[in-house]
């Protein structure tokens, strides 16, 4: 994965990540293991999602945390214009926020994703908080 993340500053970080995607739950649920990498392919960064679809809303239920930081992220998500829209609220070591983000471009092998935050209850956001390009390897 290509990552690039704002910063307090505003500044942009480029970086590298790495995803790993496994049904758990007798395949009722989605984990992923997003690790993200330095220069020399140490991980600098975890960071673990649980995804499981509600049959009765039609959407998903996404709950994300970052070992070791503070912080957890509550979601609901759904397919739209085939896209997977998703917001939720959670808190980090800056305080409580409300979040929106999406997967779009798709295909069997790629896809992109961006999130914006918003520290304010949604008054202003940060856009592209995190970015990422993510292609498969086989």
């Amino acid at each position: 994965m290509e990552t690039i993340d704002i910063q307090r500053d505003g500044s942009f970080v480029h970086g590298r990540a790495r995803s790993e995607v496994k049904y758990i739950l007798d395949g009722q649920a989605i984990q992923d293991n997003f690790l993200s990498l330095d220069q020399h392919n140490q991980v600098v960064f975890r960071g673990l999602s649980i995804r499981s679809y509600n049959a009765t809303s039609g959407k998903f239920q996404i709950v994300w945390v970052m070992p070791g930081h503070l912080g957890i992220t509550d979601l609901e998500g759904e397919w739209k214009d085939g896209k997977l829209v998703s917001t939720g609220k959670g808190y980090d070591q800056y305080g409580e926020f409300v979040e929106r983000f999406e997967y779009y471009d798709i295909t069997e092998d790629s896809y992109s994703f961006r999130m914006d935050r918003s520290y304010d209850g949604g008054r202003t956001w940060i856009e592209n908080f995190g970015r990422i390009r993510a292609t498969r390897i086989r």
